[in-house]
């Protein structure tokens, strides 16, 4: 708690972009995006903020289906991501990941 708290206090521009990170999630952002486009979905949200330190996105379906290469994609990501939920919301399938540490704070 008081970590969290300590972090609300400072400014985005107090982070720097951990790039090995970044890339993680730029990978997960795109095979969410891959499978926007392949089963008519809708990226919801990407979550990109310095002082929320990790970074995430939502997208929702009517029908969701994974198959061949998405399978092997997920699979690649899958250890880069701290969280994936994939649920039902309002008669739509809504996948949501999180990848940590996406910024750090820089070293003063």
């Amino acid at each position: 708690k008081a970590y969290g708290e300590y972090i609300n206090t400072l400014q985005d521009i107090e982070f720097e972009i951990n790039q090995a990170q970044y890339d993680k999630f730029y990978n997960a952002v795109r095979f969410l995006k891959q499978i926007v486009a392949k089963n008519n979905g809708k990226m919801d949200k990407i979550i990109l903020t310095p002082y929320e330190i990790s970074g995430g996105a939502t997208a929702t379906f009517d029908l969701l289906s994974l198959w061949g290469e998405d399978i092997v994609s997920l699979q690649s990501i899958i250890g880069d991501i701290s969280a994936l939920d994939i649920d039902v919301q309002k008669n739509k399938v809504c996948v949501s990941f999180c990848v940590p540490d996406v910024f750090v704070e820089k070293i003063k």
